[in-house]
């Protein structure tokens, strides 16, 4: 049989060559003889299937095709109790539309116009003839790979039709919270957030997430939005008004949630348990940021705003998750670092005493949480201290954007870290690499030629996406190694934190100078992933590109 199966069968050359995947066959036959010789006198698996069951009635083959997944029956006519021509009359009436291969010993014709009536259009006499059953088989191949590959397909279409909808809500969404509410716009508005499930006629909150992982691994949209319906059906039930929008240009997760007057201490807890969920499911540290209620269009802005202070205070207070109204009260104090603290720092500097700037820096950070500051004061005082460092970077020549992690704006430092900790430790490895970088300038030689050259080369081959630090070494005429440890002390940045500047900055150029589109700046700078450039970028920056096109 195996040579026939080779020589005298197209189709399983198909088969094997295509690789289609393997279909599953229940075989039922009350005679347990003939089942296995049916069962092993045939190499199914060259033939493209699997026989996942085979039982010796119609009850058991009911009970099996109502619990599990099978491509293909094989079923005997005459049987005791539920025959095969029943068994497959109430298979239709459950609009299960398996395929059948009936099996009977009687030529009468009675039993194939039965067989036509529910759809099964192959009909064998036993003893079964291999080359007729192999043949069948074959027939029926094709059409199951035919239709698994149009079912591939048409899941595939809807992926992509998902994806482009969802990408066009959370644009829409993006938009409106980072540009802000255009009252003349308010009627196309409330319709087009009415389509996405937000009623904006009734009492509404805005809960934000921040789920860390996703800021550290790119995800799908998709997934995104599978995990927070996941965890909100969880936590809230099947029956709640539930929304949600990914924000594409800071990477969190926006829920809506209807509230009527009363139901807030409930709401908090769902969402509490909703953030408890996330965490755990993710292994990842997970913020809540949940704004008071908002009522109409309008306010819809002034509602995210309200969730973006909560959700930034959780990294000031040590919550997992804030509430508007509980932060408001801590908005009255502005408690600013006195002037002689960041003279000291400056101090340290210009002494390159990093132990002493170190824990200068960590004191500015501990009076401030002493005095329970907010995110917004933090955020205003930790400018003045940066703008202190800056200007004793400058006495020494260099550049603060060079020391700041990728970071291009102490925003941008601040929307992806955790939590003030992470903060003041930022702060203490940029003075602590500006001094080391002054100790270098001051005592070392500087090896300007290959420096100088290797800077020169990046910034005229920055557009190349295939650029690497060993074909620049390459082209240097030295080892990666040496041009790496060079470069890094001359320059005070590695050659990977010098090429991503000079790429976003050509970027940026390109965007506000030319105003070419934004997936064309991405090629044009070296990005070959336009949504790892946007992310890039806004890290850098603290906008998103689109934002600094507008602003050409």
């Amino acid at each position: 049989m195996q040579e026939r199966l080779r020589h005298g069968w197209p189709w399983l050359l198909y088969v094997l060559q295509k690789g289609e995947g393997m279909f599953r066959v229940i075989l039922v036959d009350d005679e347990l003889l003939v089942r296995k010789r049916i069962l092993l006198g045939f190499d199914w698996q060259a033939m493209g299937y699997e026989v996942a069951d085979d039982v010796g009635s119609g009850a058991e083959a009911l009970r099996l095709l109502r619990q599990k997944q099978y491509d293909l029956a094989v079923i005997d006519i005459a049987m005791p109790g539920i025959n095969g021509i029943e068994l497959v009359k109430r298979l239709r009436e459950e609009r299960n539309e398996i395929p059948v291969i009936f099996l009977t010993g009687h030529s009468d014709f009675a039993y194939a116009r039965q067989a036509i009536t529910y759809g099964v259009s192959h009909y064998i006499l036993k003893p079964v003839n291999e080359e007729e059953f192999i043949g069948v088989l074959g027939e029926l191949h094709e059409k199951l790979a035919r239709q698994q590959r149009e079912k591939l397909r048409q899941e595939a279409q809807d992926k992509k039709q998902q994806t482009a909808r969802l990408i066009v809500e959370s644009n829409f969404f993006s938009e409106l919270f980072h540009y802000g509410f255009a009252a003349e716009r308010e009627d196309e508005i409330r319709e087009k957030v009415g389509e996405m499930g937000v009623n904006t006629d009734r009492d509404y909150r805005i809960a934000l997430f921040v789920i860390w992982r996703y800021r550290r691994e790119d995800l799908s949209l998709e997934g995104r939005y599978r995990d927070l319906y996941a965890a909100g059906r969880e936590a809230m039930g099947k029956q709640a008004g539930l929304t949600v929008i990914c924000d594409l240009y800071d990477h969190s997760c926006i829920v809506f949630r209807e509230c009527e007057p009363g139901e807030e201490k409930r709401q908090d807890r769902e969402f509490a348990r909703m953030r408890e969920i996330l965490a755990g499911k993710l292994s990842t540290q997970v913020h809540c940021g949940v704004s008071a209620r908002g009522r109409g269009t309008g306010q819809l802005v002034k509602t995210y705003k309200e969730a973006v202070s909560a959700l930034n205070n959780t990294k000031i207070f040590t919550e997992d998750i804030l509430v508007y109204e509980t932060i408001a009260r801590e908005t009255e104090n502005r408690y600013q670092v006195p002037a002689a603290e960041i003279r000291h720092v400056q101090a340290c500097v210009g002494n390159c005493d990093k132990a002493g700037c170190e824990t200068a820096v960590r004191e500015i950070f501990s009076h401030m949480r002493e005095n329970r500051c907010n995110y917004e004061n933090i955020l205003q005082n930790a400018q003045r201290l940066l703008l202190g460092i800056s200007e004793a970077c400058a006495v020494s020549g260099l550049e603060l954007r060079w020391f700041m992690g990728g970071y291009r704006s102490l925003d941008a430092a601040f929307e992806h870290m955790a939590s003030l900790g992470e903060v003041t430790a930022w702060f203490c490895r940029m003075t602590g690499d500006l001094i080391d970088s002054r100790s270098f300038r001051a005592g070392e030689e500087r090896s300007l030629p290959v420096v100088q050259k290797a800077c020169r080369y990046m910034q005229q081959h920055c557009g190349d996406a295939g650029l690497t630090q060993a074909g620049v070494s390459r082209q240097m005429g030295v080892t990666a190694a040496y041009l790496s440890a060079v470069f890094k002390k001359d320059m005070g940045v590695s050659m990977t934190q010098y090429l991503t500047a000079i790429r976003l900055e050509r970027a940026r150029e390109l965007l506000a100078g030319e105003g070419v589109e934004v997936y064309r700046a991405a090629e044009l700078s070296g990005y070959s992933d336009e949504y790892y450039f946007s992310r890039c970028f806004k890290k850098y920056y603290g906008i998103s590109p689109s934002q600094a096109r507008r602003r050409k």
